[in-house]
């Protein structure tokens, strides 16, 4: 969803952006490229941010309904886990807006940052892991309290469910089951980056050139095929750290 609306708004970035010839013309090659780095970096934050809202906005009663589900015993179309669907969809909205809006940064950065020695599997499995154990490291305390708001009597106070939190648990409280987000958010992150490097080189051949990488068909397919490959393996890691000591 992130890269769909990034897609769309590039036309718009790109008719803001200087040409590479009047660039060159001005003696301005290297603020323009620094630039429109830039401005690629503000438009993956800003997509993901209106990513993270919509998914919150669609999924926060799901989410709900099955985590009083499994909290209360009873079935997941039982009437009492959709009453107030919304209801602690500020946190819902905070923990995805910034999983959403952090991750396509991180990895961007990360893939510019160091260069590709070992080839592009390599390089992108090892950005997009440390991209997503980042990303995890930070949302599991936002989820975390979440999941605690929902079933305390502080419904809708995340500060005041955190501080209760910290004083009845301590720091620790706010990690719990780290391990399990740490080996699904590094399992999803290694997976999506490598496919959607690798597979525009898969599907153009001899012919890939890095403007395959930029928004269009075949980005718009590795990107689709890659998260839906990236989903299945996150949920796979999920419960294999469950169903083993990690958790």
């Amino acid at each position: 969803l992130t890269r769909s609306i990034s897609a769309a708004a590039e036309p718009l970035m790109s008719s803001a952006a200087p040409p590479d010839a009047a660039a060159r013309k001005l003696g301005a090659a290297a603020p323009a490229q620094s630039g429109r780095l830039a401005a690629s970096r503000e438009r993956c934050f800003g997509c993901g941010l209106l990513a993270g809202t919509l998914q919150a906005g669609a999924f926060n009663p799901w989410d709900r309904a099955l985590y009083l589900a499994h909290l209360n015993k009873r079935s997941f179309l039982h009437r009492e886990n959709f009453h107030r669907p919304y209801e602690g969809f500020h946190q819902s909205i905070f923990h995805r807006v910034v999983s959403g809006g952090m991750y396509f940064p991180i990895e961007d950065v990360l893939q510019q940052a160091f260069p590709m020695k070992h080839g592009v599997v390599l390089h992108s499995f090892a950005c997009g892991t440390f991209a997503g154990s980042l990303i995890a490291l930070i949302t599991n305390p936002l989820a975390a309290i979440k999941y605690q708001s929902w079933g305390s009597d502080h419904r809708g106070q995340m500060i005041r469910t955190a501080r209760d939190m910290l004083v009845r648990g301590g720091p620790g409280s706010f990690f719990r089951a780290i391990h399990t987000t740490l080996l699904r958010d590094m399992v999803w992150g290694g997976t999506y980056a490598v496919l959607r490097n690798w597979l525009p080189r898969a599907i153009r051949g001899d012919k890939f050139s890095e403007r395959d990488l930029q928004p269009g068909m075949v980005s718009f397919t590795s990107n689709l095929l890659a998260g839906a490959a990236g989903t299945v393996s996150r949920r796979g890691a999920r419960r294999f750290a469950r169903e083993t000591v990690l958790c």
